[in-house]
């Protein structure tokens, strides 16, 4: 079951005690904001990456190479990469270090079928969460209206929202990181590992 309010409650604590963060601090002021709450995970949350990685045969600290793919509307907004580059540098990263688990993250489907067809022949596990991936970014309701993108509701939003907080979790033993500078999910997924591990990534 997922505890969706408690997902959001410290941020709502937050925008309550100090209004519009991003507008009025700043986005440094926003990140930061965001980072001291994911390094306090639920014990919820803690218990369901735990369970995931088990799932996957994972030891609780296994190394992982961590390819962040934002396709679908995120065209827009940032550069586009290939899967077959993403999977190429994801291989590499496997090599150098001697990782064998990817761990996957993605709102598009489609990037799944063509990354694991990618690395089809390559000695690696494709890892990913399962939820309905809905081919976009349903955070962003200008992009959704643009592009439009089929209407959400709430509870879909709290499934979205569990998954990416997940991610993160599971994200913390990456070793090596894929993906597009410019996003911040992928800014956050690096520094989260970092204050995890207690060392460079």
């Amino acid at each position: 079951r997922i505890e969706s309010r408690a997902i959001y409650q410290a941020w709502s604590m937050f925008e309550h005690a100090f209004g519009s963060g991003l507008k009025k601090y700043g986005r440094f002021f926003y990140y930061a904001v965001a980072q001291r709450v994911l390094l306090q995970p639920k014990v919820w949350l803690e218990h369901a990456a735990l369970t995931q990685r088990e799932r996957w045969s994972l030891e609780q600290n296994d190394p992982l190479v961590v390819v962040h793919a934002r396709h679908g509307s995120k065209h827009i907004e940032q550069k586009h990469i290939p899967v077959s580059e993403l999977a190429a540098s994801a291989l590499a990263f496997c090599e150098c270090l001697g990782v064998r688990d990817i761990l996957l993250i993605t709102e598009t489907e489609r990037v799944i079928v063509d990354f694991k067809r990618a690395v089809q022949h390559a000695p690696v596990r494709v890892l990913y969460t399962e939820y309905w991936r809905p081919e976009g970014d349903v955070w962003n309701k200008n992009l959704v209206g643009q592009l439009k993108l089929k209407p959400v509701n709430d509870s879909v939003i709290d499934v979205i929202a569990y998954h990416s907080i997940l991610n993160l979790l599971l994200a913390r033993t990456g070793v090596a990181f894929v993906g597009t500078i410019q996003s911040a999910f992928l800014k956050l997924l690096v520094s989260t590992a970092y204050a995890h591990q207690k060392a460079p990534v």
